[in-house]
């Protein structure tokens, strides 16, 4: 399928925001988005709150999560200081790992540190019914969580720690080998099974569970028990390198994975081959740990796969980054600029459905997704510049600004939040609460206004925001 095809098909979104500031061109929008069969909306995503770390930091924030009382939890890494609300958290080494809970309304709970002398760092959370609090991560030589100290066999060696609700480190897995391995990803089934995915080099053991790898490095999935304790690890066999970037799981305790890869990689069954220096891939496993299917996208520069979400009904979805030309099934693509964004639907079998991008001349980037109620999908990221959605134009106000989105299960855009500061902004994580209300969380470069809410004069401050978008009529979201 070609650009202009594509172009043609795609739908069309119009910013309610344009629709807010620009009163006088209101009739030719209405009638433009009436020609299209898309009701015009004066209402747009509101914050509710926003909270903010509030000294100059070193900070990145990898993921956030909800529970069903509304409160969130982010994690992530930071360096010397981290002031969040009355909790103040000081580094170890060169870099220590951070969890923190919020309230419903925003207010900082409590939050805690771990690490050691070394490198420390958290890529991803889960939070149970009960409100315990899995983080997931890497650490090298020795690292401490509460009272609990780990030694690393070798580089980078992976952890797994559990919190109390109030955040107390209550028990700590680790795996590892000699050389660099990390958790990249995490996940909870319903029978409180943490799944985690990553990296590795050389030979690297899960307890008793051992792989092995002669590539630059190989993916694995890994699952630990209620307890605690590894029950099967699985990976894959490459020629270069195969990264997990992002895991969830089904309601039929399914996992799905998605990543990059260079070369020739094995996934079970499965052998794909990269057409450029990195491609991005989706594959399947089972409960046992058993690869089911796996499909690739991309073309003949860098590609990759950031995020990925499932539905009730098996169908996946992915959001990530390409250059140059890149294929996604049937589905052809030409980068304006560097790298251009894309949010894709995968059928249960592992097709690509549809493909919709945000597109600039400069950088985009779509980093997170997730699945709201009634199956609406939200997306964040970031741009440089100017880009665009469907037929509307987004402008930066710094170097790179940040972006919300939700489109319908058809891919149709529904909604568009910008927001950043003057300097680099990164929106790294997005989730879906019960009640439809969205929580993001990243890293404001400067100064910035979330709504109604300031978020001070602190350089590198780390933030989430819990998000209302407008309500929609059922027809409108499929």
């Amino acid at each position: 399928m070609s650009d202009s095809t594509l172009a043609g098909l795609t739908q069309v979104g119009i910013p309610p925001r344009l629709l807010c500031r620009w009163p006088a061109v209101l009739g030719a929008l209405a009638a433009c988005v009436l020609s299209i069969g898309k009701p015009a909306y004066a209402q747009e995503p509101t914050w509710r709150w926003a909270s903010h770390s509030t000294e100059n930091g070193n900070v990145v924030v990898a993921k956030v999560a909800t529970d069903a009382a509304g409160n969130s939890y982010v994690t992530g890494r930071f360096t010397h200081h981290l002031q969040l609300g009355s909790y103040s958290l000081q580094s170890v080494g060169s870099s220590d790992v951070f969890a923190a809970k919020l309230s419903a309304s925003g207010e900082w709970q409590w939050a805690t540190a771990a690490g050691g002398a070394g490198t420390d760092m958290a890529s991803g959370l889960v939070v149970d019914a009960d409100g315990n609090v899995t983080v997931a991560g890497s650490f090298t030589e020795s690292a401490s969580f509460g009272s609990f100290t780990k030694r690393s066999q070798g580089g980078h060696d992976m952890f797994v720690a559990s919190l109390t609700p109030a955040g107390t480190w209550r028990a700590v897995s680790t795996a590892g080998g000699t050389e660099q391995d990390q958790i990249t990803a995490i996940a909870l089934d319903a029978q409180h099974n943490v799944v985690v995915g990553g990296r590795f080099r050389g030979e690297v053991s899960f307890e008793t569970n051992t792989l092995s790898s002669t590539a630059t490095s190989d993916a694995f999935v890994a699952k630990l028990d209620d307890q605690g304790r590894w029950v099967w690890a699985r990976q894959t066999q490459g020629s270069d390198q195969t990264v997990i970037n992002s895991l969830t799981i089904g309601h039929a305790g399914d996992i799905y994975t998605a990543g990059y890869f260079a070369g020739t990689t094995h996934l079970g069954p499965a052998q794909l081959t990269s057409a450029g220096t990195h491609d991005a891939f989706v594959a399947k496993v089972d409960g046992a740990g058993n690869w089911q299917w796996a499909t690739t996208g991309g073309g003949p520069s860098t590609d990759y796969a950031k995020a990925i979400a499932v539905s009730a009904d098996g169908n996946v979805f992915v959001t990530g980054s390409f250059s140059g030309r890149a294929s996604f099934g049937a589905f052809d693509f030409l980068s304006q600029g560097g790298d251009d964004a894309y949010v894709a639907r995968l059928t249960p079998q592992g097709q690509w459905q549809w493909v919709y991008t945000v597109r600039g001349n400069a950088m985009e980037d779509a980093t997170d997704v997730c699945l709201g109620p009634g199956g609406s999908i939200y997306i964040t990221g970031c741009f440089s510049r100017g880009a665009q959605y469907g037929t509307s134009t987004l402008v930066s106000q710094g170097s790179t600004d940040l972006f919300m989105a939700r489109l319908s299960k058809s891919g149709r855009w529904l909604d568009f939040l910008t927001f950043g500061s003057l300097a680099t902004d990164d929106a790294g994580t997005i989730r879906t609460a019960p009640n439809g209300d969205v929580y993001v969380g990243g890293i404001l470069g400067s100064a910035a206004r979330l709504g109604a809410f300031s978020t001070g004069n602190a350089l590198n401050q780390l933030f989430v925001g819990r998000v209302e978008f407008p309500v929609r009529m059922t027809a409108d979201i499929r």
